[in-house]
């Protein structure tokens, strides 16, 4: 397809994106997609660090430049510590892509509150302490972008309020950092996989007005847009990539 006009084909060229999560999923299809767009990539898993190395060999293999960090952003030192790295190896931090997925929970009344004070730690906690040391350095730097790629919503409740709580956070974020030239942004990305039985996909496939579910692709896309200087005066927004599922429930 011929490139539009005025769009660079490596719109992120020259610039330096820490991805988390970046293991597997929606997170490595976007780190492949940064790093097509000629963004430099740290890559970070804390679960799945193996699979993060994996993936930096694949891009440097295929003529990128990245590496695979490890780090536990969780605990507030590390993520300083983290940025001080990234500093010595990239001269500095341009884009953060961080995840937001929901993990298995069960119903209230059986939900454990070790489970409960998990999930919290990990997707609000954990995601505020990243995203804050993340900011520091951006204003340090004079701009930076901030993405949060949000799954869709499993059912469970402590997922649930760690959904809204980043929902809050991102929106005093985007206030707070515009001045210092920062974008912080959301990436809700709908269903990208039907579920195995024939009835439940047509159940689904009907409510999903563009008749299919997403690709990694799709989102993968749709972050690079986001992070590029193409998307420069966007900020507080959430992107809907979902192909209409949300329409008229979108918060």
């Amino acid at each position: 397809m011929e490139q539009p006009r005025g769009v660079p084909s490596r719109p992120l060229a020259g610039r330096c994106a820490l991805v988390m999560d970046a293991g597997t999923g929606v997170q490595a299809g976007v780190a492949r997609a940064l790093a097509a767009a000629g963004a430099r990539l740290a890559l970070c898993d804390t679960r799945r660090a193996d699979a993060a190395a994996g993936l930096a060999r694949d891009l440097v293999a295929a003529g990128g430049e990245a590496l695979a960090v490890r780090a536990d952003p969780g605990a507030d030192d590390e993520a300083g510590g983290l940025f001080a790295r990234l500093q010595d190896v990239f001269g500095g931090l341009d884009i953060l892509v961080v995840g937001s997925g929901p993990p298995p929970e069960g119903p209230v009344l059986e939900l454990p509150l070790a489970d409960w004070r998990r999930e919290l730690d990990v997707n609000l906690t954990g995601i505020f302490l990243l995203v804050r040391a993340a900011a520091r350095c951006f204003v340090r730097r004079g701009g930076g972008t901030l993405l949060l790629v949000r799954e869709a919503q499993g059912p469970g409740a402590g997922h649930g309020v760690a959904r809204a709580g980043l929902a809050a956070l991102m929106d005093v974020l985007a206030r707070e950092l515009a001045p210092h030239r920062v974008r912080v942004n959301t990436l809700a990305a709908g269903v990208l996989r039907a579920p195995a039985d024939p009835a439940g996909a047509a159940e689904l496939l009907a409510r999903i007005p563009s008749g299919r579910t997403g690709t990694p692709a799709d989102v993968a896309r749709a972050a690079v847009w986001l992070c590029s200087d193409e998307a420069a005066y966007v900020t507080g927004a959430t992107l809907h990539v979902d192909g209409g599922l949300s329409l008229g429930r979108r918060d």
